[in-house]
């Protein structure tokens, strides 16, 4: 990237990882921590990102040292809605953006206005659940292929070994919410 067309983000990136152990002693874990604490910093303060700064993000800074999944990444955008940060990491990863409605979260976010979330329609990412019939259906993990798996658990909050695990895409998230609408 040339130095004047950089992003927000990214040059709060270049910044950290150019002076961090400045004025200490080196230390690979405390670059690692800072470059991480400035990612969420700038996902979390609502920087605009630029739609290959994930992808910038993932191929320097060393980024597999100190981003441990980029899921959470992602998780943590769709949270506090920053959709710069969404849609860098969808294009990045070449993914579709997966909606559901009546989503909800829980404790979350540091930030107050943040500790639950309930939307009528959201994104889904990694621990948040969404409406399937009479319960939540929780999304564990992304698929390759733009599907997602989700589990319904017998007691919810205590966790344990999901009863149904489902592997679904945006139709057959669209359809079961709509048979739901219907009933």
């Amino acid at each position: 990237m040339e130095e004047e067309k950089r992003s927000k983000v990214i040059q709060l990136l270049d910044l950290v990882w150019s002076g961090t152990n400045t004025g200490t002693r080196f230390s690979w874990e405390r670059l690692n921590t800072s470059m991480y604490t400035a990612l969420k910093l700038a996902v979390g303060s609502g920087l605009a990102f630029a739609l290959d700064d994930v992808a910038y993000i993932r191929d320097n800074y060393r980024s597999y040292y100190w981003i441990s999944s980029y899921e959470g990444i992602y998780t943590d955008a769709v949270i506090v809605g920053n959709i710069t940060a969404i849609e860098s990491y969808e294009h990045c990863y070449k993914r579709k953006p997966i909606r559901a409605d009546d989503c909800y979260m829980g404790k979350t976010s540091s930030y107050a206005h943040l500790s639950t979330i309930n939307r009528k329609r959201s994104r889904l990412c990694v621990g948040m659940g969404f409406r399937y019939k009479d319960t939540l259906a929780w999304v564990t993990k992304f698929l390759p292929d733009n599907r997602i798996v989700a589990c319904v658990y017998k007691k919810q909050w205590s966790g344990g070994k999901p009863i149904k695990v489902m592997k679904l895409n945006q139709s057959q998230i669209k359809t079961i919410q709509e048979r739901q609408s219907n009933s």
